[in-house]
């Protein structure tokens, strides 16, 4: 059995140098051979049009055998979210269903980008057994 990983890296401020600052420490990473590695980063500027306030770090990857998120892989991200310059994440694993966030609350207390510590962290379950809130049965209302 597989599951997919997926989320994002939020900071808020939309300076270039924030920007910067974070893409430098994704080019940082090992391209192959380390669970957090760059090709899994793909960062989303600050516009109008895609990511109105800050920029958005998103993510995603594919595991075979990876039936809970796994603690060395939990750390390896933490140890990157402590070098970025950001102030929330979300990470949702589907085999499970369980979410995990993560909050600093420092960005707008800094002076200039710099890596931030982890001030929160939540773990909420499962999302499996929720029910459907609308019956998708008719086609989707495209306006049309």
């Amino acid at each position: 059995m597989s599951s997919i990983l997926y989320g994002f890296i939020h900071c808020f401020d939309a300076s270039p140098e924030a920007q910067s600052y974070n893409q430098a420490i994704l080019h940082s990473l090992p391209v192959t051979g380390a669970m957090i590695s760059k090709p899994l980063f793909s960062l989303l500027p600050n516009s109008r049009e895609h990511c109105y306030y800050g920029h958005l770090i998103h993510f995603s990857m594919y595991f075979k055998d990876f039936y809970a998120i796994d603690k060395d892989w939990l750390t390896q991200f933490e140890r990157l979210l402590q070098r970025l310059y950001w102030d929330s994440s979300e990470l949702i694993h589907t085999y499970t269903g369980e979410r995990r966030t993560w909050n600093s609350t420092q960005t707008r207390e800094c002076a200039q980008a710099q890596g931030l510590k982890i001030d929160s962290r939540q773990v909420f379950p499962s999302f499996h057994g929720l029910g459907p809130i609308v019956n998708l049965h008719d086609p989707v209302d495209d306006g049309h």
